[in-house]
């Protein structure tokens, strides 16, 4: 993933768009114009889930990804730790009903303001 978001990071740059290098909030526009790219990449994303071929899936959900690195980027935020920590708590949820994750008793979320307390200094 560390691969991906420096690839974002170079089409930021290229387009002049944010790229902070230290955890920032981004600007009220930057806030409002990632938002509405990400919801509609993901009403697109979701279109193709529900109806679409396995290439347009994986192109929309390519462009979803993309553009959520996107937001990493204008916060001046490495995404792999954050994602490294979600992905071990996940892995110690239990089996639900359906196909559902369900939290066993005594889960532990990921610290996600430790990382980002390593990521600010």
């Amino acid at each position: 993933m560390k691969n991906a978001q420096s690839k974002v990071r170079a089409f930021h740059r290229k387009f002049g768009q944010a790229v902070r290098t230290k955890p920032g909030q981004p600007t009220d526009a930057e806030r409002h114009a990632r938002s509405e790219l990400v919801r509609e990449e993901f009403e697109e994303f979701d279109e193709e889930l529900r109806h679409g071929e396995l290439v347009d899936i994986a192109r929309e959900g390519s462009d979803l990804i993309y553009c959520v690195l996107g937001a990493f980027v204008e916060c001046g935020l490495e995404v792999q730790p954050f994602f490294d920590a979600i992905h071990r708590a996940n892995m110690t949820k239990v089996r639900g009903r359906g196909s559902k994750a369900q939290k066993p008793k005594g889960f532990k979320d990921a610290d996600l303001g430790k990382i980002l307390k390593e990521q600010t200094r």
